[in-house]
């Protein structure tokens, strides 16, 4: 499975009068996605062919392969202790 960039979902909300409401809506256009846009790439994984539609292994972003991402998220040692660690945590090792 590739990676996706994380974003906030927004699935409802309340509001505490205009300028909170107005806020909210400004910060949920820039920084959030609605669940549809959010489960789009998924989707979109799912119902496509590795190496062909999309590539195996890359970062994507809106879509699209990212085109900087973090050096960590290509540090094999690190991947390899968090998974370790995540196996600890869960209490299932893989197979």
């Amino acid at each position: 499975m590739d990676s996706s960039a994380p974003k906030t979902i927004v699935i409802t909300g309340a509001s505490d009068g205009i300028g909170a409401a107005a806020s909210r809506l400004l910060t949920a256009k820039l920084l959030m996605a609605t669940p549809e846009k959010g489960a789009a790439q998924l989707v979109r994984f799912a119902q496509t062919e590795p190496g062909v539609d999309w590539q195996s292994g890359a970062y994507y972003e809106s879509g699209h392969v990212a085109r900087r991402t973090n050096p960590q998220a290509r540090d094999a040692d690190l991947a390899r202790r968090l998974w370790e660690r995540s196996e600890q945590l869960v209490g299932v090792a893989a197979a």
